[in-house]
C-alpha cells in the first residue's frame, strides 16, 4: 500500500493536507508514524470528538480513503491525547 497524502479536517483539531509520497510503501502488517502539525487549543479534560484523520492510499493499482475516527482530549498541560474510535475506508469516488 502507497501513502499518498494525509490530513486532519476537524476546526478543534485540524492540520492541512501533507503529501506522503516521500514514505515507502507499506508491506501487510507493516506500520508507519505519521506527525502533523495540528491547530489544537483546548482546556485540559475537554474532549474534542469526531475529530479524523484522513489518508489518501493507493493498494492494488486502486485510491482509497482511510477514515480514523478519534476522540481528542487536553492533558494536563494541554498536549493533545488521542483515542481512536473507529476506523473506515471506501475506494475514492465511490460516491459519484
Amino acid at each position: 500500500m502507497d501513502l499518498l497524502e494525509a490530513w486532519l479536517p476537524h476546526g478543534r483539531f485540524r492540520a492541512e493536507a501533507v503529501p506522503l509520497t516521500a514514505q515507502p510503501s507499506l508491506a501487510s502488517g507493516a506500520s508507519a508514524r505519521l506527525e502533523f502539525i495540528v491547530g489544537f487549543d483546548e482546556p485540559p479534560g475537554e474532549p474534542v470528538e469526531n475529530a479524523f484523520v484522513i489518508l489518501r492510499v493507493r493498494w492494488q493499482g486502486r485510491e482509497w480513503r482511510v477514515l480514523t475516527r478519534l476522540t481528542v482530549t487536553a492533558d494536563a498541560d494541554g498536549s493533545p491525547v488521542a483515542s481512536t474510535e473507529l476506523i473506515t475506508f471506501h475506494p475514492v469516488g465511490f460516491s459519484r
